[in-house]
């Protein structure tokens, strides 16, 4: 059952996003570069070039895994692995944001030229399925989307 209170998430605004920008791509034949992000240093470093960012199961088996125990990707990890890192993923984002709002909104006029970098990059994720049937699914899609 649907809860009354309508909840609304970041993944709202990024798959929007997203949407838009594979229209794009598709009207105009072109395509989005990405490359797979571990952490957020990289995700921040990622916004001013690329249109979205990748999260790949592989790279969250290896390096993100509550056990610390690099492996390949065969769903032999937790399956909130992924979805955690998308969220620690979202949350540099924003915090990214938010910071160069406060930087702009203190700057003189002689700072106001300065481009203005949209940190809201969609995040893609290696949506795996290899961790149950139906309602492991239903989770892992509910997660990533709570998670931006």
């Amino acid at each position: 059952l649907a809860s009354p209170v309508a909840r609304t998430y970041g993944s709202h605004h990024t798959s929007a996003k997203l949407w838009q920008l594979l229209q794009k791509c598709r009207e105009t034949g072109t395509f989005s570069h990405t490359f797979g992000c571990l952490d957020p240093v990289q995700v921040a470093q990622m916004a001013p070039y690329l249109s979205t960012v990748y999260v790949s199961g592989w790279q969250s088996s290896s390096t993100a895994s509550t056990i610390n125990e690099p492996g390949p990707d065969l769903a032999d990890y937790p399956y909130t692995t992924v979805p955690n890192k998308v969220d620690q993923l979202y949350r540099a984002q924003e915090f990214h944001s938010r910071k160069q709002r406060e930087a702009l909104l203190r700057t003189s006029g002689s700072d106001e030229s300065k481009e203005k970098i949209d940190f809201f990059r969609p995040i893609i994720a290696d949506g795996d399925t290899g961790h149950g049937g139906l309602t492991a699914v239903m989770r892992l899609t509910k997660l990533f989307i709570e998670a931006g």
